[in-house]
């Protein structure tokens, strides 16, 4: 065996055993980047419905061409005093699945830092 076959079998030797450590690291990452998500779309929470009014110091903020119907009205109202935050976030029920993954994507929330 001359010195340039050993170089090239060495070097299919190492794209051999280098090629599926690199394609399991890249599994390995996927993985964890879906637990990620999906714990933070875990920490979405459901509104209960509520009967009481709604707060008079409450108020609402929509996108333009979005109307908030009374009952989510109160029950995002009975959420925020139940919880005392200042600001609630309100996800539609029916967001598609890629706005969904978008959202969990975002940038930091209260319960997820990461």
């Amino acid at each position: 065996m001359t010195h340039r076959q050993r170089r090239q079998r060495g070097r299919s030797t190492l794209g051999g055993r280098l090629i599926p450590w690199v394609w399991i690291g890249l599994a390995a990452v996927f993985l964890a980047n879906g637990a990620r998500l999906r714990g933070r779309l875990r920490g979405l929470d459901s509104l209960a419905p509520a009967d009481g009014p709604v707060d008079p110091t409450h108020h609402f903020l929509v996108a333009e061409g979005v109307v908030l119907d009374e009952a989510t009205r109160r029950a995002a109202s009975a959420r925020a005093r139940l919880t005392g935050v200042a600001v609630l976030d309100l996800v539609p029920g029916d967001l598609s699945v890629e706005r969904t993954l978008d959202l969990a994507r975002m940038g930091r929330s209260p319960r997820h830092p990461g």
